[in-house]
């Protein structure tokens, strides 16, 4: 599902999206499912780092 979700985001911007941005989107998300379904998109644990969410697997996947 991941890769699917950084697809997305990547063809609906055009490709012009810079890589925070896209950690934020994926974020925002995994947030909006849990708050409209109960669970996450993603099976990312989410850690916050300096500029906001952050995960080791989304460099991965990139």
């Amino acid at each position: 599902m991941l890769e699917n979700l950084i697809k997305f985001f990547v063809y609906e911007t055009k490709g012009h999206i810079t890589k925070i941005q896209l950690i934020k989107f994926l974020y925002l998300a995994d947030i909006y499912s849990v708050k409209w379904t109960g669970k996450q998109l993603t099976e990312l644990d989410w850690y916050y780092y300096k500029h906001g969410p952050c995960h080791e697997d989304i460099d991965t996947v990139l």
